[in-house]
């Protein structure tokens, strides 16, 4: 007699992390297995808390290791999404406030770390909105409460809604880059620039040759466009630049970016071709 066996599925997922210590979220692209008796939503939100791949190196985990799902429900286009307490022990100290780098960090790690959770799961799955709620052993579960997000609210926080002004964007990089331009951040760029092909130099070797480039004095750019492959992309930027008493600029320049193992960088040479000219 044969009996039927329903199999595990799989499925190309976008997942999203942190994008080392910025202030924005970046996706890894993943297979994702679901059991039988797994729902994708349970398998993605999984993946989210298993971390980025080995791989990335690029990308950081914000959710604690030892945070479970406790249960995830559906209402309408609303993801009900219950983790265990522990998703509150994240390494934040209490005296956040009195320590200059937690100061600011601490309310960036805690609204990337929900941002993570919804943007993953709204742009894989038909959901709008995902309410967390946390599960404390022998009590009922609760919403998160706003206190979370250390701005000085209490109170149920509201469902999360997807915020695509912290995903790294084409633009979001290419503004990055101009930025870190126009401060003489060359750390920054160097983050930003791909190591692809052994193309990029040692840090040191990097800041000697960007160091020559003029000055940046300001600048404006496109949201920009992605070729069809989804492996490049290219950001319209109109720059205005100070070389020793000379203004150079440059009005719907081209700047091109590609893919460096799924992130959206710039290429070394192209980098030199704007900024040494």
């Amino acid at each position: 007699m044969l009996y039927w066996q329903e199999k595990a599925r799989e499925f190309q997922k976008n997942i999203y992390f942190r994008f080392l210590d910025y202030p924005f979220l970046a996706g890894e692209t993943r297979t994702i297995t679901v059991r039988p008796d797994e729902s994708l939503e349970h398998a993605l939100v999984k993946a989210l808390l298993d971390g980025p791949s080995a791989g990335q190196i690029d990308l950081k985990r914000l959710i604690g290791d030892d945070v479970t799902i406790e249960d995830i429900s559906v209402s309408g286009d609303m993801l009900f999404l219950t983790l265990n307490s522990r998703f509150l022990r994240d390494g934040i100290p209490d005296n956040w406030q009195v320590q200059a780098q937690w100061a600011q960090e601490a309310p960036v790690r805690r609204q990337l770390a929900l941002q993570s959770i919804v943007n993953t799961i709204t742009e894989n799955l038909p959901f709008s909105s995902v309410q967390v709620l946390l599960s404390t052993p022998g009590e009922t579960s609760t919403r998160l409460d706003r206190s979370y997000y250390l701005k000085g609210e209490v109170g149920p926080a509201d469902p999360l809604l997807r915020s695509e002004s912290v995903i790294m964007t084409p633009s979001l990089v290419t503004e990055t880059i101009m930025n870190s331009w126009l401060n003489r951040d060359f750390a920054s760029l160097y983050d930003m620039t791909a190591a692809f092909a052994y193309e990029r130099p040692v840090f040191q070797d990097f800041s000697l040759t960007v160091d020559q480039a003029p000055v940046l004095v300001e600048y404006s750019l496109s949201s920009g466009s992605v070729s069809a492959d989804g492996q490049h992309a290219t950001v319209t930027v109109d720059v205005s630049l100070l070389r020793e008493d000379t203004t150079i600029v440059l009005n719907a320049y081209p700047l091109h970016l590609v893919r460096d193992n799924g992130l959206w960088k710039i290429s070394y040479e192209t980098l030199q071709r704007l900024m040494l000219r």
